[in-house]
């Protein structure tokens, strides 16, 4: 599949919530799970992801291996954890009642 078609593919399927790892059941899921992964799991894109990274806005997420070569890991736990404390009942104020 050319990289264009690929993009396209993944775009819509953010947008549809067609995504392999937002079809899977809660058991499914993997322990440790890449941004990519968590990405399709909340319909963004990897880089709204790794900007909240940045700000500390996001889940909360590992770093393993070795300086230079570490790789960012979510466990599914957080992530399950952090979509429960953004629900809300309405879009006005910052309650969660």
């Amino acid at each position: 599949m050319h990289k264009t078609q690929l993009t396209q593919k993944t775009m819509r399927e953010r947008k549809t919530g067609d995504s392999d790892i937002a079809k899977q059941s809660l058991s499914q899921i993997p322990v440790l799970m890449t941004p990519d992964q968590v990405a399709d799991l909340l319909m963004v894109s990897p880089r709204t992801l790794a900007g909240w990274r940045l700000r500390g806005q996001g889940p909360k997420f590992v770093r393993l291996g070795n300086k230079g070569r570490e790789m960012i890991r979510y466990r599914s736990s957080v992530i399950l954890d952090w979509i429960e404390s953004h629900e809300r009942q309405t879009t006005e104020g910052g309650s969660n009642d």
